[in-house]
């Protein structure tokens, strides 16, 4: 007997639409672009990655935040930009030192309903920077441990 898998299903939340302001202005077509590639990326279960996509982490900080099951994939930019093929997966992570460059795109799956993912937003530029804003941090967390409650 196989089980059947149910199409892969993918929200930007709307409490976090805001996360995209600063890379919308400076690239349109990114966000459209980073959600369609997410969305094959998922249904392929995780194994096509697309190009611009790097290494995909849980985020850890504050401590309190684990249980939200917060994640992130690093993602290359500016677009078109993408990393190199050569690069094992593990070393494809955003430059710190490169504001530009850094960002992430931070998502949730669903606790039960794991066929379900909420994008919340694209780290941008400062990934790294922002990830160390508690504020934001815990933020996004509540919105993750929600998304989890209901899914």
């Amino acid at each position: 007997m196989s089980l059947r898998r149910l199409p892969v299903e993918v929200c930007v939340h709307p409490q976090t639409v805001d996360l995209f302001d600063e890379v919308d202005r400076d690239y349109p077509e990114i966000k459209r672009q980073l959600l369609a590639d997410f969305r094959q990326y998922v249904e392929s279960g995780f194994e096509r990655r697309p190009k611009r996509f790097g290494k995909v982490d849980l985020y850890t900080r504050p401590a309190s935040i684990l249980s939200a099951q917060l994640m992130h994939i690093h993602i290359c930019m500016p677009p078109p930009n993408d990393f190199p093929a050569h690069l094992p997966v593990a070393r494809m992570t955003c430059r710190r030192k490169e504001p530009h460059r850094d960002a992430s795109l931070v998502y949730v799956r669903g606790e039960c309903e794991d066929h379900r993912y909420c994008i919340l937003g694209l780290l941008y530029p400062y990934a790294h920077e922002r990830a160390q804003n508690n504020g934001l941090m815990l933020r996004l967390a509540a919105l993750a441990r929600e998304f989890r409650d209901n899914n």
